[in-house]
Parts: C-alpha cells; structure tokens; sequence
C-alpha cells in the first residue's frame, strides 16, 4: 500500500518579473476574488506557476512568439460560413432521473 503525504510547501510572496508586474499579479487576484474557490495557498502556488511559466504567457502582441518564416510559410486557417448546430443529448426516462 503506497500512502502520499503532503509535502510542506511556502511558496510566499512572489518576485515581480518584466511581464507580471505587481499591478498584473493583483488584477489578477482580485478577478479571482469574486469566484472565492482558493485557498490562499493555492492562490500563492498559482501566481508562483504563473510567474515560472511567463515565457508562455503574451500580454501584448510584441511578446508573442512566431515561427521563421525561412522555415515555415506563414499559415491560414480556413474556415467555411455554416450554420451553428448541436446534436440532441440522449433521452433519459424521467424514472432513471433521481
């Protein structure tokens, strides 16, 4: 039997880089604020994850990323004008509901 014990972890108050100023970290924390489903640890270990993945993360169109064009030609989604649809779910017999 393999028993998992938590690991004492503090991730604490987190260095502010070039992208995630503090004004960005608070803004986002006080949008989260509203739907109040974290911890405050867990809301130090998401802006720690944030903060250590912000290579990723593009504010601005400047900070995004391309791929060489010597390499790769630039590329078109297509996309063709339809109509929205969605399938009907499966009928379920008002007995097997509760």
């Amino acid at each position: 039997m393999i028993t998992l014990e938590l690991l004492d972890v503090y991730f604490g108050p987190q260095k502010t880089t070039r992208k995630f100023t503090q004004e960005h970290i608070d803004k986002i924390l006080k949008d989260m604020e509203s739907y109040n489903f974290l911890w405050p640890e867990e809301r130090d270990l998401f802006v720690y994850t944030l903060i250590k993945n912000e290579a990723a993360i593009a504010f601005k169109d400047e900070d995004r990323g391309t791929l060489k064009e010597e390499y790769f030609s630039p590329y078109k989604i297509p996309h063709v004008p339809h109509k929205p649809w969605q399938e009907k779910g499966i009928r379920i017999d008002p007995a097997l509901r509760q």
